[in-house]
């Protein structure tokens, strides 16, 4: 996995720490290509190790991701998360 990089104020901003991004994104966790977003650009969902799921977006730059949105993920996406766990497994 690559070095995390975050956008403080935005984590700061939905009530985010830098640390739960990173126990999302180095965990099990569903990633997408972004909907909303260019290319290169993309959305996961996870689960911290305290149990919150967020919703992480982030760009894949060269040596490392950008985190530049992540907050408290939306019941839509925490039923698409469990349904992919349930249909592939951990």
């Amino acid at each position: 996995m690559k070095p995390i990089r975050c956008h403080r104020d935005n984590l700061a901003k939905h009530h985010v720490m830098e640390k739960e991004v990173k126990e999302c994104l180095s965990g099990i966790h569903l990633k997408l290509r972004n909907p909303l977003g260019g290319i290169g650009t993309y959305l996961a969902v996870g689960q911290t190790s305290g149990g919150r799921f967020l919703e992480v977006v982030f760009e894949d730059k060269d040596d490392y991701w950008w985190v530049f949105h992540a907050m408290t993920a939306r019941p839509r996406l925490v039923r698409l998360y469990r349904k992919k766990r349930k249909q592939y497994g951990p």
